[in-house]
């Protein structure tokens, strides 16, 4: 599961840490002077505070493990995560739970919204957390250097490259298409989608649903295929970028949102090699 989201089972652990966290330190008061009253005292309230918090945490979460949406409000939350993805964003690991349950009726307003959480310390995160998975290290440090130095559309450049590498890597990895060529760009896209399938139930949690349907209609903006070169979008496309047929310039956001899409898929894909793993 992405960074930033709720595990399942942490309060329980965060409940019982916290309870053994009072026990010591009553055991510690027990051993202070009788002078010491009001040490004492202030050790148990700590107890008694650490414990109130604990069971609010934990009963604050069951309420949302209980709370199953209905068909209509997925339906409505997939179709705002769809859009996100058109928009060519997809989830920050870092965003709040629910930072992306409602969508602008426009890319301004979305690139707008989008980008308040893309802040230094948060960007500075995610590069960091990018470099501890499984990339071209060199590839990925020269888009690094390439977007710190403002070479946004050399830095694009670079980062589709990495992508489509993942989708190649992932053919090679479950042995596809070993008589025919490799596919990239949009055939590359429906071969993952083709994987997830096969490989997973999309349907087990809502938070799936949400964030494979933001991921794949991001993918499918940003591979679209150029139709001749006459394709126009607001997003900085791989084809026409590519093949030097764009206008417009890309800017510093486009290349925010390829990090965001290269760290989503490449969780999808670490998902995908775990689920695999399983079955052997």
């Amino acid at each position: 599961m992405p960074e930033g989201k709720i595990p399942n089972n942490n309060f329980d652990d965060f409940k019982a840490v916290s309870e053994a966290f009072g026990k010591i330190a009553l055991a510690v008061a027990k051993t202070l002077n009788e002078s010491a009253p009001a040490i004492h005292k202030a050790v148990e309230m700590v107890q008694e505070s650490l414990s109130g918090l604990s069971n609010a945490l934990a009963k604050a979460i069951q309420v949302v493990k209980d709370s199953t949406p209905s068909k209509e409000e997925i339906q409505r939350l997939s179709e705002i995560y769809e859009q996100w993805g058109k928009y060519g964003w997809t989830i920050h690991p870092l965003a709040p739970i629910d930072y992306y349950d409602s969508c602008p009726d426009n890319h301004i307003d979305a690139d707008r919204y989008a980008l308040k959480i893309c802040t230094k310390e948060n960007t500075i995160a995610l590069l960091n957390m990018l470099r501890k998975q499984d990339l071209p290290k060199k590839d990925f440090e020269e888009a690094v250097v390439c977007y710190s130095n403002r070479c946004y559309k050399s830095c694009a450049m670079m980062l589709y490259s990495i992508i489509d590498g993942k989708i190649i890597k992932l053919q090679k990895y479950f042995g596809e298409n070993t008589d025919h060529l490799i596919v990239c760009g949009k055939k590359g896209i429906s071969f993952l989608k083709k994987k997830v399938n096969e490989k997973t139930n999309i349907n087990n949690t809502v938070f799936f649903i949400l964030y494979y349907s933001c991921l794949i209609n991001c993918l499918s903006v940003f591979f679209e295929e150029g139709y001749n070169f006459t394709l126009k979008t607001n997003i900085a496309n791989r084809n026409l970028i590519d093949h030097g047929m764009t206008n417009r310039p890309v800017r510093r956001k486009d290349c925010l949102k390829l990090f965001l899409l290269l760290y989503n898929l490449t969780e999808l894909i670490n998902g995908l090699k775990t689920e695999e793993s399983k079955c052997q």
